[in-house]
């Protein structure tokens, strides 16, 4: 298995705002995407994409409950003697979308969960053959489902993607942010196939990427995060 992921903050910020987040393990691959006008988005990111990794469901209800009660824990004491703002925005909550994977290798297929605008891509031969919970650039707004801290936030049972489905040799997933989502989504549309090349290692290539596209106005400037599993 081949596994390669990256992820480039948004221009004129530093690297430590960077709210996106993405893990792998053995057979589990997870990415979230925390709001940036939310409090710590990139610890709930962080916790999200944890607790898919070790074997559990953040849509499931004590897992989140166990989550956003770790969430608070982590960040009141950092809000604690902060300007009175910080401390007013900790208690209104943090929130992401979230996508994780999980290959069976053994019987070839796949299962994903997802909420919000981070997207799984299944490729076969450089086309997509399922994408969601978007499969449409248009889809894309500013006002995304988001898995939140917030108690009896219920959408997580109501509103969460998921997919089973066989895959065959050769076939690709990309875990993406909601930029690079509907950056290849709109590829998609316009009849191109999807070079994976361009993504790289994750490393100076896809930064020196993510700076062209976004200069030619093909990327939107947000926080740009991925995942490629090639099984």
């Amino acid at each position: 298995m081949d596994v390669t992921s990256g992820s480039i903050g948004k221009d004129g910020r530093d690297a430590d705002e960077n709210a996106d987040r993405v893990g792998t393990g053995v057979s589990r691959f997870a990415l979230a995407d925390g709001a940036s006008d939310a409090s710590y988005p990139g610890i709930w990111a962080e916790l999200l994409v944890w607790s898919f990794l070790q074997g559990r469901n953040p849509f499931q209800p004590s897992t989140l409950s166990h989550l956003r009660w770790r969430w608070n824990a982590k960040t009141r004491p950092a809000a604690h003697g902060s300007p009175w703002y910080v401390v007013r925005k900790q208690a209104q909550g943090s929130a992401a979308a979230f996508v994780g994977l999980i290959l069976d290798t053994e019987n070839h297929r796949f299962t994903v969960s997802a909420l919000g605008d981070s997207c799984l891509l299944h490729l076969r031969d450089r086309a997509v053959v399922n994408a969601g919970p978007l499969d449409s650039s248009s889809q894309f707004t500013r006002t995304p489902a988001l898995l939140t801290t917030h108690t009896g936030d219920e959408d997580c049972r109501t509103r969460p993607w998921q997919l089973t489905e066989r895959y065959l040799p050769g076939d690709s997933f990309v875990l993406a942010s909601d930029a690079l989502a509907k950056y290849l989504l709109h590829r998609r549309e316009q009849g191109l196939s999807l070079d994976l090349a361009e993504l790289g290692d994750g490393g100076p290539h896809f930064k020196a990427w993510v700076t062209e596209a976004r200069a030619e106005r093909a990327l939107d400037n947000d926080d740009t995060t991925f995942c490629l599993v090639r099984p």
